[in-house]
């Protein structure tokens, strides 16, 4: 029994989320790249562009009181069928139109790395319910999802929305939410993480602010970062 009990300990052990840290942490995970496509999507000409491609990432913040998922990368983990290798894969949308995202990394894989996983994470935010932004999202439907009525309401039309996978945030529509009812939405009440309401490209749109303290310096002045969207 006691060779049991010791057992135990040491599996509820590895399979700890870190302490909390002392201030805000951010990590970045790579969602790869979307294929450009025709720029006349967002107003713009070829020739305007430098680069056509998109960059794609998904954000996860952790702060002494909580931990916050910010957006979920386009290509699920399950359709990632080569990690280590960079890949193009083919989505298709309800419209019957494609896009192309170059990935070689699966978003659960680079979570594990900062010692964390899917249920160490208390609150779910998405900048908007596009594809290329949702495709991960059930992996955290334990968590609290934070969102806007109009946003919510979009997700779950009776015909799909063209820029959207359903299946892939499904899990969403049961899960424990939170209905943001003002512009700036203070996550953790102390200022340094807020979800700003920038409506326009959909209309629960919005961004992230973060606050930071200055790297390698505990005591120097904070740095403020707002994290935008990425991709479509």
């Amino acid at each position: 029994m006691k060779l049991l009990t010791a057992l135990a300990a040491v599996a509820a052990l590895a399979f700890a989320a870190p302490a909390p840290p002392k201030s805000v942490r951010v990590y970045v995970f790579d969602g790869g790249k979307l294929d450009g496509g025709d720029p006349s999507r967002f107003s713009l000409k070829r020739e305007e562009m430098a680069v056509a491609d998109m960059s794609i990432a998904a954000y996860l913040v952790v702060h002494p009181r909580g931990v916050l998922m910010w957006d979920s990368a386009a290509l699920p983990d399950s359709e990632l069928t080569s990690e280590g290798t960079m890949t193009r894969y083919r989505i298709v949308l309800p419209n019957g139109n494609e896009r192309f995202v170059t990935t070689s990394k699966k978003l659960a894989s680079q979570l594990a790395q900062t010692g964390y996983s899917p249920r160490d994470v208390n609150y779910l935010a998405l900048s908007h319910y596009h594809y290329d932004h949702t495709g991960n999202a059930k992996m955290f439907s334990g968590a609290t999802w934070l969102v806007r009525q109009a946003e919510r309401d979009i997700m779950f039309p009776d015909k799909p929305n063209d820029l959207t996978r359903p299946a892939k945030y499904a899990q969403l529509k049961t899960s424990k939410t939170t209905i943001i009812k003002t512009d700036d939405y203070d996550v953790f009440g102390d200022g340094t993480v807020v979800l700003k309401w920038t409506p326009g490209h959909t209309p629960g749109h919005q961004v992230l602010f973060v606050k930071l303290r200055r790297p390698g310096r505990s005591s120097s002045p904070a740095t403020s970062i707002t994290i935008p969207r990425n991709g479509s």
